[in-house]
């Protein structure tokens, strides 16, 4: 089973431009990148923090006994003295036909530079490149320009809609839950047009912030509807100050999956297993035809319990509704270490419910290869005149 999945190629569905100018402290690979006293310390204290030097200090051919500290210093000389063939040693030998690249991710808040996008998308060859959209970015975009709410929703609409012909986008992508969580409240026209008029006045609450970036959703499915393809949904912990972390549990999302320009209209992803919640976002997936879920976050940040949360996200879900993806982000190292820690793992559960007699071999081999490829071929039907 190792063997097969090792040649398997894979789509990631989602992953993250990074820059090779702004970089963050090393220690946020693991997470914890909200900043704050010793946080750079804490999160070197995390599992995965020191799984990922382990396999740099391999990559390195540094003795095992090689202190931490030495593999950073390692790695910063690595990328300092030669950056782009540092960043695309990350995307070589990673068997990786398509990746999806999310463009509208602030990088501590600020947009990517053109000489960031352009280097970053150099170092993955062209043909293997796709984009997707996130809606809250236009939205912002256009804030400044104080239209008329009639004229942003229209403006709005055919820029995203522009975008997504110009960028031969696959996909759109909604933050929505940093912004206003995942317990959504449809509003009212009117309800998002005093929203939006109390941002542009800049006396707001966070209750306007709801409102009105839940209507901006709302316009980004009626494009993805208009241009047949899918939406993506952020789900689970995120890392900004603006987010409520008591509000990410995908479950929250069953009035915006009920409401009639979703509910068969388009296909919604949940991005991230919903982690740590894969069991809620199993059960939605199951529930909903036109809902889906990938499985980065699920595998990456999760360390020990790995094994566990992807059998809890195929207890539920449709074996034909989950997908690959990285969520790489930050760092290059992401979009090397991932592919390996997701093909290490599905062999390992495959091969573990072959022996509990859950599937044949037959079966687990063809449930791999959907997993990888062809589930988000289905899904991402865009993708079909690319591969």
């Amino acid at each position: 089973m190792k063997d097969y999945i090792e040649n398997l190629p894979l789509i990631d569905t989602h992953m993250h431009r990074i820059s090779h100018l702004r970089e963050p402290d090393f220690g946020q690979i693991a997470g914890g990148v909200l900043s704050g006293p010793n946080q750079h310390y804490h999160s070197r204290q995390r599992i995965l923090f020191g799984v990922l030097v382990d396999e740099l200090r391999k990559r390195f051919a540094m003795p095992e006994t090689a202190p931490s500290l030495a593999v950073e210093e390692e790695r910063v000389r690595r990328v300092r003295e030669n950056p782009r063939a540092y960043y695309q040693s990350c995307f070589e030998h990673a068997n990786v036909a398509m990746y999806c690249i999310e463009t509208g991710s602030p990088l501590r808040g600020k947009a990517f530079l053109p000489d960031e996008i352009d280097f970053f998308d150099s170092c993955i060859p062209e043909e293997s490149r796709s984009y997707i959209l996130r809606i809250e970015r236009f939205a912002d975009e256009l804030l400044p320009a104080a239209l008329r709410f009639e004229e942003f929703e229209q403006t709005l609409r055919e820029r995203l809609a522009q975008q997504v012909r110009v960028q031969h986008a696959v996909a759109l992508k909604s933050a929505i839950a940093y912004y206003a969580g995942l317990n959504l409240q449809i509003p009212a026209w009117e309800d998002a047009k005093a929203a939006y008029e109390k941002l542009l006045g800049g006396a707001h609450t966070k209750a306007d912030e709801h409102v009105f970036y839940t209507h901006t959703l709302m316009l980004g499915c009626e494009v993805a509807a208009e241009c047949q393809i899918p939406l993506q949904i952020h789900t689970g912990p995120g890392n900004s100050i603006y987010f409520d972390h008591r509000s990410f549990n995908p479950a929250l999302l069953t009035e915006f999956l009920r409401d009639k320009r979703v509910f068969n209209r388009i296909t919604v992803i949940l991005l991230h297993a919903g982690h740590p919640y894969e069991e809620e976002t199993g059960f939605l997936v199951s529930q909903y035809p036109n809902v889906y879920t990938d499985l980065s976050q699920t595998f990456l940040f999760s360390s020990l319990m790995a094994k566990e949360k992807i059998r809890a996200l195929f207890e539920y879900a449709p074996l034909d509704k989950i997908m690959y993806g990285s969520d790489g982000v930050l760092f290059p190292e992401m979009y090397w270490y991932a592919p390996r820690r997701f093909r290490e793992l599905l062999a390992d559960v495959l091969a573990a419910l072959k022996e509990e007699h859950f599937m044949s071999a037959t079966r687990a081999k063809a449930v791999a290869k959907a997993i990888a490829y062809d589930n988000a071929l289905a899904c991402y039907t865009k993708l079909q005149d690319m591969l």
